[in-house]
């Protein structure tokens, strides 16, 4: 998913996988997935 551009880190482009996620981070990483797959 980080390759593809639906996840994209920290604002300081870490990656932190153990973070949790907020309601609107994963809202927008939805979003980047329906856009790639076309939906949107």
């Amino acid at each position: 998913m980080g390759a593809c551009g639906i996840v994209r880190g920290d604002a300081d482009g870490c990656f932190v996988p153990d973070k949790f996620v907020t309601r609107a981070e994963a809202a927008v990483m939805v979003r980047r997935m329906l856009s790639k797959a076309g939906f949107m």
